[in-house]
C-alpha cells in the first residue's frame, strides 16, 4: 500500500513505473512466446529427428538384407569359365551355395545341365561326368567332364546330340537350342 500512495504523490514516476511495467510485460509475453514457439520447433524437431533416425535404421536393414541375398551368389566362389574349341562353359555346383548360384546363373546361359543319379527318395546329383557335343552337321563340338553336377553351356543356336556318360553307362538326348531362349535339362541315369 505504501507503493500505491507513493506512486500517487509522484504521478510522473507513477506514468514512468507503468510504462516501465508494460514494457517489461511485453518483454516477458515475448519471451514466454518465444520459448514456447522454440519449445514448439524443439519438439517438432525432436520428432523429426525420431523419424529420421527409425526411417534411417528402417532403410539400413533393408538394404543390408537386399545385400546380403543378392551377395549370396556374389560370395559363392562360381567356378571360373573354361573354353572348349570357342564354347564357353562352367562345370561345378559342389555345396548348395555354389549349385544355387550356378542354377541361377544358368537362367542367362543358353543350355544348363543337371547331372544326377536316379534314388527311391529323389535324384543324387553325380560329377565326373563325360559329356560329348554334336552338332546337326554331325561334327563334335564339345567334350569335356564335368567337375560337378551342373555344367553351364554358351552353345549357339542350332541342333545338338547330347553323349554323357557316367560310370560307363551312356545316355543320349536331342536338344533344339534357339535364340534368347534358355534350357535346362536334367540327365538322370537309372539306379544299377
Amino acid at each position: 500500500m505504501l507503493r500505491h500512495v507513493a506512486h500517487l504523490r509522484d504521478p510522473v514516476t507513477h506514468a514512468q513505473q507503468v510504462v516501465k511495467a508494460k514494457e517489461m510485460n511485453k518483454t516477458f509475453m515475448n519471451t514466454n512466446t518465444a520459448h514456447a514457439h522454440s519449445s514448439k520447433l524443439q519438439s517438432n524437431y525432436q520428432r523429426s529427428f525420431s523419424l529420421a533416425c527409425l526411417l534411417s535404421c528402417l532403410l539400413a536393414s533393408v538394404l543390408i538384407s537386399l545385400s546380403m541375398s543378392s551377395s549370396v551368389f556374389a560370395q559363392a566362389d562360381i567356378p571360373e569359365s573354361q573354353n572348349y574349341e570357342g564354347i564357353q562353359y562352367i562345370t561345378g555346383g559342389i555345396g548348395s551355395e555354389e549349385s544355387d548360384a550356378m542354377l541361377e546363373l544358368g537362367k542367362k546361359w543358353p543350355l544348363t545341365l543337371e547331372f544326377a543319379q536316379d534314388h527311391p527318395a529323389r535324384p543324387l546329383w553325380v560329377a565326373d561326368v563325360t559329356l560329348k557335343i554334336t552338332n546337326s552337321k554331325r561334327k563334335v563340338v564339345f567334350k569335356a567332364i564335368s567337375d560337378g553336377p551342373i555344367m553351364l553351356l554358351n552353345l549357339p543356336a542350332d541342333q545338338y546330340e547330347l553323349e554323357a556318360v557316367f560310370e560307363g553307362r551312356t545316355i543320349k538326348r536331342k536338344i533344339k537350342l534357339e535364340e534368347n531362349k534358355f534350357i535346362k535339362l536334367p540327365m538322370i541315369w537309372p539306379i544299377r
